[in-house]
C-alpha cells in the first residue's frame, strides 16, 4: 500500500494534476508547528520550509521540492 495515496487523492480532488511525478502547479501546505510528527514526515517526503508564520496560529508554510 502506498502511504502517500491519501495525500495524492486530496491534491487531485483540489484541482492539481499529476503527470508522471511532475506537477504543473507549485504544491504548498501549512503544517502546524506543534505537530512535530507531521513536520518530520513532510521533510522526509521532500517538502521544504518556505516560510515560518508566527501570527495567530503558528505554522510552517511548506513547498514540495520532490
Amino acid at each position: 500500500m502506498d502511504i502517500n495515496k491519501p495525500a495524492i487523492n486530496v491534491y487531485l480532488k483540489n484541482g492539481f494534476k499529476q503527470v508522471d511525478g511532475i506537477y504543473e502547479e507549485e504544491l504548498t501546505l501549512k503544517c502546524v508547528k506543534a505537530n512535530i510528527d507531521a513536520f518530520k514526515f513532510y521533510l522526509s517526503q521532500g517538502w521544504t520550509i518556505e516560510e515560518e508564520v508566527t501570527e495567530n496560529e503558528l505554522y510552517y508554510l511548506m513547498k514540495y521540492e520532490g
